[in-house]
């Protein structure tokens, strides 16, 4: 379970202090921790890199013992994953493992911390023992069961199943969609033949085999492809010789340990879209993104839109499943898409960037009204923001909450 707690921006994590008070704190971001840990009861948790309220995560005895041991009553192991600043520290507040490790320059300064009196010798003992714990829990477990097989085959018809699911149909004028496998069409977008299905950073895996949408459309259509972004004047001519054409875009980089910096599609994208649009009005966005990006202004010049996100290994046959109105696009928006004009820009600045410190203040999105339809292709459109603003009472480092308090309201 990760990462404890507050990890809620990805830019200058490392160095940002989230300043909560105590009321915001447990309602809004220890309240998920708290269910997984008193419900689900983890083996391990990872501390986040960022501080709370000026001290570090993996330094916090406050999180780390009090909260997480004490109140919610959690036995396993606390590590890290290169978060840990001071290794003496860490351990004092109740962080068992530093990683990746080893490191004995670390384990020197335990030693001598311990020698000189400045770590409580107990201390150091309890998070050995916890490790020594967990490696031996782990181990009995092993023996325990017989080594796991699956049938990849299976697993990829069923990741292909859940992915068209996922899909979201934003727009559909016209009845332009589903397609038809005699019409001739237009494959335009480098992600149709290298597909972009995950994000980066800890969420990255490795497929055991990965369908790209050009081929898999082209299974059951007549598809001429370009790849669009460096050669638009191509894609734009084999777009008006087609009857439909499919453009592939979305966002380029989304990856764990920095934020974007723009909701916008890159600027070859948004081109891409506009001249195909205008050399075919019988276009199609297909996006692959893994949060939100600006549809304005060029959706007014697209009969359809559809949302793909980052469908994994099988997105690819996913998307021609959609496409061909095999499947349903029954998805739901999990965030809401502002409506707004091209040149909106947050109203907020980063703290990362100014040096100021991120508060305890939050912003949540009702969910937009999903596409989940009765029947194929109907489209229904989403819209509505609401925010709330947390309590902003002056800033101080929580104090310990009985544990009859600790539940959330």
């Amino acid at each position: 379970m990760k990462h404890f707690a507050v990890n809620s921006q990805e830019t200058d994590r490392m160095r940002i202090s989230a300043d909560i008070d105590e009321r915001t704190l447990r309602e809004m971001y220890l309240r998920a921790f708290q269910r997984v840990v008193t419900q689900a009861r983890p083996w391990t948790v990872m501390c986040s890199y960022n501080r709370l309220n000026g001290v570090y995560a993996s330094q916090n005895r406050w999180l780390l013992t009090e909260v997480l041991r004490e109140e919610w009553g959690f036995e396993g192991l606390v590590s890290d994953w290169g978060a840990v600043a001071d290794r003496v520290a860490a351990v004092a507040a109740g962080l068992d493992l530093t990683m990746p490790g080893p490191d004995d320059t670390g384990d020197r300064a335990l030693a001598e911390a311990v020698a000189d009196g400045r770590l409580d010798p107990a201390a150091l003992r309890a998070a050995a023992d916890r490790v020594r714990a967990l490696v031996e829990r782990a181990t009995e477990r092993a023996t325990e069961r017989e080594p796991g097989k699956f049938d990849a085959d299976a697993h990829h018809a069923r990741a292909r199943e859940i992915a068209a699911r996922a899909v979201v149909l934003l727009k559909n004028e016209g009845g332009l969609l589903p397609l038809s496998e005699s019409q001739s069409l237009a494959v335009i977008g480098e992600f149709a033949r290298t597909p972009r299905y995950q994000g980066g950073g800890s969420s990255h895996i490795t497929p055991t085999r990965l369908d790209d949408a050009r081929t898999a459309l082209s299974e059951s259509a007549e598809v001429r492809f370009g790849s669009g972004y460096d050669d638009i004047d191509e894609a734009v001519a084999l777009a008006a010789e087609s009857e439909v054409a499919l453009v592939f875009v979305g966002s380029e980089h989304e990856t764990e340990g920095a934020d974007r910096d723009s909701v916008e599609l890159p600027p070859a994208h948004r081109e891409l879209v506009e001249r195909v649009a205008a050399a075919n009005p019988r276009t199609v966005v297909v996006l692959s993104n893994g949060a939100v990006v600006l549809t304005r202004p060029w959706e007014a010049a697209v009969p359809a839109i559809v949302e793909g996100w980052l469908l994994e290994q099988a997105g690819g046959s996913a998307l021609a499943d959609v496409l061909f109105g095999r499947t349903n696009p029954s998805g739901q928006l999990p965030e809401t898409i502002r409506r707004g004009s091209p040149t909106t820009r947050p109203t907020w600045t980063s703290p990362a960037r100014t040096g100021a410190r991120a508060t305890g203040r939050a912003c949540t999105s009702a969910t937009a009204a999903s596409t989940r339809a009765s029947r194929m292709w109907p489209t229904r459109s989403g819209s509505g923001c609401r925010t709330r603003r947390s309590s902003t009472a002056p800033r101080r480092r929580p104090s310990r909450t009985p544990a009859s308090r600790s539940g959330s309201r």
